[in-house]
């Protein structure tokens, strides 16, 4: 293909100057400017700083982002204890619903730094910690029911499947069929487990050449309308369904 004359060619400088700059993004509203961070919350929204002036040179907090992410899975009691450990990890203040820090010019850079790394922590921790026990009687029914239809060769228990955010999502059991993959994940009728399963589901589906995707619960009744939020993201069905049904969510 020819290179268009009027079309300056990029040199790799230029390329690489435009990746940098497409990782961070610089935004300003009224008195606040926000700071797009590149490291991503497992609902796939980048980690975002928020500054503004002060007395003392400049106010720096996550503006309560870290929270709502784990208020979208119902779990914002969850902030508290979590926050005040990541906060005096990292030497900063948080109150009940953000990060916060005020720090001198020269000290800004720092403050970006730790309160995005805070702001993410606590996001990351509260995911890793949504299964509860039922959710691991459920795990380890379905491990059992896949070795037995698939065999243990093509069974992979509580494997990890990376998804477009680049998030490595720990998932229930990951059959292989050829060069296809179907990703299980089990469910518990509560909120936590169905929104993770979701945010996980949504964000594998994105990846060249995505998984198939499959929800196993105990029964779709008892989902109620969290049902609805499940089945946009993948394939439901229950555990008790016969084992036809399981080969077939692969084939």
């Amino acid at each position: 293909m020819s290179q268009d004359p009027q079309r300056p060619i990029s040199s790799n400088g230029d390329l690489i100057h435009s990746a940098v700059a497409s990782l961070i993004s610089v935004t300003k509203w009224g008195e606040t400017t926000f700071v797009r961070m590149p490291s991503v919350f497992p609902g796939g929204s980048h980690v975002t700083v928020a500054i503004s002036k002060s007395r003392g040179g400049f106010f720096v907090s996550d503006h309560g982002f870290s929270f709502r992410e784990i208020e979208s899975v119902g779990c914002e009691r969850s902030f508290g204890r979590a926050a005040s450990v990541i906060a005096e990890k990292l030497e900063i203040n948080r109150d009940a619903r953000r990060f916060f820090v005020e720090v001198s010019a020269d000290e800004l850079a720092r403050a970006i730094v730790d309160i995005a790394a805070a702001s993410w922590s606590i996001v990351d921790k509260v995911y890793s910690n949504l299964d509860d026990e039922n959710d691991e009687e459920m795990e380890e029914a379905l491990a059992g029911k896949l070795i037995s239809l698939f065999g243990g060769k093509n069974v992979n228990i509580k494997g990890r499947a990376k998804g477009s955010s680049a998030t490595d999502w720990k998932v229930s059991a990951i059959v292989r069929s050829g060069r296809k993959r179907t990703i299980f994940q089990a469910v518990g009728a509560h909120p936590a487990s169905v929104y993770r399963t979701s945010t996980a589901f949504r964000d594998l589906a994105l990846v060249p050449s995505p998984p198939g995707l499959v929800s196993v619960v105990k029964s779709t009744h008892d989902m109620g309308h969290l049902l609805g939020l499940l089945s946009q993201a993948g394939n439901v069905i229950e555990e008790g369904q016969p084992d036809d049904v399981f080969v077939r969510s692969v084939g």
